[in-house]
């Protein structure tokens, strides 16, 4: 083992010395008598704040693993909400189209084909969120990128995942109001019951 780096601060009148050392397998045992030698030479430093190294990276970086896993949970609500916002709108929308759905499976649409209608309107719904999503997304990481330096570039892998989720998402969320408008009986539906 041996010192790998040194360094002096000077802060006002006061001067620190920070330095690195190698040492296996107990680092600690190496800062004893790292301070020992120091205080042989010098009595009155002292020694302070002597961590590993695996410790001071923890230390140094909890607070983007913290944003990281905050990032994460706001996603995972943004989705529940998606989630919850299509499966209502679309809800809403067949039953005040409840009629219209049943004149046209009176009139010979099919099934596959009211369902296509429903399916098609909860992914148009779905693009132009992920659409604004996107923009969204890419401005803020534009912000990011220029305050950390550090932030990996945005992958095209990640945005296509993002946006098969979208699209999974709204078609998950569109299947209820989908099957409850398959379910019309035409007859009792132009009646008005």
């Amino acid at each position: 083992s041996g010192v790998s780096r040194t360094r002096t601060v000077h802060v006002s009148s006061t001067t620190y010395v920070t330095g690195s050392a190698r040492a296996a397998p107990n680092p600690f045992a190496l800062a004893r008598a790292v301070g020992l030698a120091v205080r042989e030479v010098d009595p009155d430093q002292s020694i302070f704040d002597a961590a590993s190294m695996p410790r001071r990276i923890r230390n140094t970086i909890w607070q983007l693993e913290l944003a990281r896993g905050a990032f994460r949970l706001f996603a995972l609500l943004a989705f529940a909400l998606a989630a919850v916002g299509v499966y209502g709108l679309l809800s809403q929308s067949v039953a005040s189209r409840h009629r219209e759905i049943a004149v046209r499976m009176a009139t010979g649409a099919s099934p596959g084909r009211v369902l296509a209608g429903i399916l098609g309107e909860a992914l148009a719904l779905a693009a132009a969120g992920g659409a604004v999503g996107f923009g969204i997304g890419l401005c803020i990481h534009s912000l990011l990128a220029a305050m950390l330096p550090q932030l990996p570039d945005r992958t095209v892998g990640a945005d296509l995942g993002l946006l098969g989720s979208a699209l999974g998402l709204a078609i998950l969320s569109s299947a209820a109001p989908a099957a409850r408008a398959l379910r019309i009986a035409p007859a009792s539906a132009l009646r008005g019951e």
